[in-house]
């Protein structure tokens, strides 16, 4: 029996009940396409799109949207050149793609937040999950030695830290993604480290732009 994008995407959702005004949706695509490859992203980047299609997956499952913010509104970008092309991408392609936010982050633990604890391997470290965060009590490390283990392990060329690099720490809060604000990140600085990710994302377009050799605009620069 042949399984579609929607077989899929109740497979995805089947363990957190129903969320109303979820921003979780098949973006693009028919429900009852039969899924033939399936790739997953952080981000449904121009390239990822590119790559997704170069590999034969019809599905392509993203944790965030298509275009430039959470509700992912459209309306003022019918005209935008970055917005074109990658729609053209997409249409032309016949890409499916779901968008797995909020479904993932109800999920106990956070989906997330657990494939950054797994990426780390700090599974075994886990002391505590909340809601929203989990705490980990990992052997002594200086809070330098905790930002370049994670560079390492992840693969990426910076971090941002603030604070005393010498600090010892053991206990660490971890928060991924943006999840509410003071009232549920202040608690984790009871912790001798608080790990914490936003990415901002008004500069996105004006990097998007470069990716098609486009000049940015003054708006991408003011950002």
């Amino acid at each position: 029996m042949a399984t579609t994008v929607q077989n899929v995407i109740e497979r995805l959702t089947a363990s957190v009940g129903k969320i109303p005004n979820t921003m979780d949706t098949l973006q693009h695509g028919d429900p009852n396409m039969e899924v033939k490859g399936i790739a997953t992203s952080f981000m449904p980047t121009y390239r990822v799109i590119q790559q997704a299609v170069s590999m034969e997956a019809n599905l392509l499952i993203t944790h965030e949207g298509l275009f430039y913010s959470h509700t992912d509104n459209t309306e003022m970008m019918q005209k935008d050149s970055v917005y074109q092309e990658k729609i053209r991408l997409i249409r032309e392609s016949g890409i499916a793609i779901y968008r797995f936010h909020d479904y993932w982050h109800r999920h106990q633990p956070d989906g997330i937040m657990a494939g950054f604890i797994r990426a780390l391997e700090w599974e075994s470290y886990v002391s505590k999950y909340l809601p929203t965060a989990a705490i980990v009590a990992i052997p002594l490390m200086t809070a330098k030695e905790v930002a370049e283990y994670a560079k390492e392990m992840l693969s990426i060329p910076f971090v941002r830290i603030a604070g005393d690099l010498s600090a010892p720490c053991t206990r660490i809060g971890i928060l991924v993604g943006y999840r509410g604000g003071g009232a549920l990140s202040i608690p984790l600085f009871e912790q001798e480290l608080f790990r914490c990710d936003y990415l901002w994302r008004g500069t996105l377009n004006g990097r998007r732009r470069n990716i098609f050799g486009m000049p940015c605009t003054k708006e991408d620069k003011r950002r």
